[in-house]
């Protein structure tokens, strides 16, 4: 229930204000450090969605996102909110506040 939530949540966000969601894993990379992350959303199997590259920066992302408060939220990627957080890139998080 908490992760067909959190996604709704996400997908009502986007229809109200969609500057204060992120798809990209560098972007969110970014805000995670300035601490501007409220809630990280991922699919359980994100390694086989992400460029090798950007897979890393997964990892220090994580840490960054609940060292400031934030909330990750781990999707079973079979489950109805998992096939609709795969169909946004596997990866969405929404910021505290708009950053300019």
């Amino acid at each position: 229930y908490r992760e067909a939530r959190a996604v709704e949540d996400v997908l009502r966000q986007l229809g109200h204000d969609p500057s204060l969601v992120l798809f990209d894993v560098e972007k969110i990379r970014e805000f995670a450090q300035r601490g501007a992350i409220s809630l990280l959303l991922l699919v359980d199997n994100i390694t086989s969605i992400l460029n090798p590259k950007v897979y890393g920066l997964l990892n220090e992302t994580l840490i960054e996102v609940e060292g400031h408060g934030g909330t990750v939220i781990l999707v079973n990627s079979k489950s109805e909110a998992g096939k609709k957080l795969r169909s946004l890139g596997g990866i969405v998080a929404m910021l505290r506040y708009k950053i300019f």
